[in-house]
């Protein structure tokens, strides 16, 4: 699941400074340049290894600017090094740009409204502990399905749910819904018909030779989200 949320598209506010004063049509040029579909090589100190590769820039507009100084929010697919722009902004500009602060709008679909300091966090631990209050931290904790709200579901009948959470194959008689658009070999998420998440699968065939289906295996679980003893076994 953590590959899943990980590759939420990111949203940042950026500072750059500039060594020498950046005329606004060249600054925008770069900027048009720097969007799209751009390579993005990790810099050396880095959480990956570095590579060539590509990553899509949704959104790369200008906030604030002065002649040495510009403040950025930029939209960009996950994995995106913002210092790796803005080394590429200087090789375009001809002059050193240095990324002077970074700070992270948004990862999917949570934002800054939905951080908590970590004082607040411990407040609320010991409320829970001391005092059997566990309201606080219930606030900041948010259900399993809220982080996977976008990415496409397979919903299942009560009935399939137990054997899917012990790891058993999804087969046709316990589909109620699929996405139109299923391909052979997707991950696809699987919930039941209250919204649970229960599993994330890998379908062994499309969604128009499903529908043409009686029986038969549809896919196999690759990663169980759901505890075996929510739903009871009806096996």
């Amino acid at each position: 699941m953590t590959k899943q949320i990980l590759e939420h598209n990111k949203t940042y506010i950026a500072v750059f400074r500039f060594k020498n004063d950046v005329e606004q049509e060249a600054l925008e040029n770069v900027l048009k340049q720097l969007s799209g579909r751009i390579y993005n090589v990790p810099p050396e100190i880095s959480a990956v290894r570095v590579q060539v590769r590509t990553r899509k820039i949704h959104d790369f507009s200008i906030l604030d600017q002065s002649s040495k100084h510009l403040v950025a929010r930029i939209r960009c697919e996950a994995g995106t090094y913002i210092r790796t722009m803005a080394r590429d902004m200087g090789l375009l500009l001809d002059q050193p740009v240095e990324l002077k602060e970074l700070r992270r709008e948004d990862s999917g679909r949570f934002n800054l409204d939905h951080c908590v300091e970590l004082h607040e966090i411990a407040d609320a631990i010991w409320l829970w502990k001391e005092c059997n209050d566990g309201e606080a931290l219930m606030r900041m904790l948010h259900p399993t399905e809220k982080l996977l709200t976008d990415l496409p579901r397979i919903v299942v009948k009560d009935s399939a749910v137990a054997a899917l959470a012990h790891g058993a194959p999804l087969l046709r008689p316990g589909l109620v819904s699929i996405p139109d658009d299923l391909t052979s070999g997707q991950n696809v998420l699987v919930t039941s018909i209250k919204g649970e998440a229960v599993c994330f699968v890998k379908v062994n065939t499309d969604s128009e030779s499903i529908t043409k289906m009686e029986r038969g295996e549809i896919a196999r679980p690759s990663a169980v989200l759901m505890s075996d003893d929510v739903y009871p076994r009806r096996w």
